[in-house]
Parts: structure tokens; C-alpha cells; sequence
């Protein structure tokens, strides 16, 4: 690794970050071959351009498997979603809804 080959870890290209998984968010095509089907997951390499990013999915159609794909933001998203995480109301002591998430309600559980 050289110097000028290093940077800092920050979000980029839409607020995603370098080891973050995702998935696509469509099926991603080259002229008129479909390489990644919608929901793949993968995970981000790093930025590729100002406008893209260097993903590596788990699941190629076209049986590359380790070769990475320079996407767009809008072509990703974060996995899991966040609308994955299971949010329960339920009732305080003064009555009023609060909510809770799923690993709220788990570390209680452990304890």
C-alpha cells in the first residue's frame, strides 16, 4: 500500500462508507445482460468516482462472482433496510405510545 493510496474513511456517493453492506436496489444491467437481480446483497468497497461506487455482490447472474461493479447510490441501498427493524409500540406508565425497537427489547430480555 502506497501513501497516496490511503484515505480516510468518510461517507461518500450518497452517505455510504467502505465494509458497509447493501443491496441493489434493481436489477443492475449491461447493455442488455441483467449481472446483479434486485436484492442481492453485497458489500461496499470503496468510492470509484465522484458519482459512484465499487461494490462486490455476493451473486453475479453472469458467474463473476469477484469481480466488483462501479454502481450509483440510487442503484443501492443499505442491507438491512432500516425499515427491517421491527418497532413495537407500546403503552408507558402515563399512557402515551413510546416505541421500542427489536434489540431494545433483547437487551432487556438478557439481562
Amino acid at each position: 500500500v502506497q501513501p497516496f493510496e490511503i484515505k480516510p474513511a468518510a461517507p461518500f456517493g450518497g452517505g455510504f462508507v467502505v465494509a458497509q453492506q447493501v443491496a441493489a436496489t434493481r436489477d443492475l444491467v449491461s447493455g442488455s445482460q441483467v449481472l446483479v437481480l434486485s436484492g442481492v446483497r453485497g458489500l461496499v468497497l470503496g468510492p470509484y468516482s465522484d458519482t459512484r461506487i465499487t461494490v462486490r455482490f455476493d451473486h453475479r447472474q453472469d458467474g463473476r462472482h469477484t469481480v466488483p461493479m462501479n454502481v450509483l447510490p440510487c442503484e443501492i441501498r443499505p442491507y438491512p433496510p432500516e425499515a427491517a427493524v421491527v418497532v413495537a409500540p407500546s403503552r408507558s406508565v402515563s399512557g402515551r405510545v413510546s416505541v421500542r425497537d427489536e434489540a431494545e427489547q433483547r437487551n432487556r430480555d438478557w439481562r
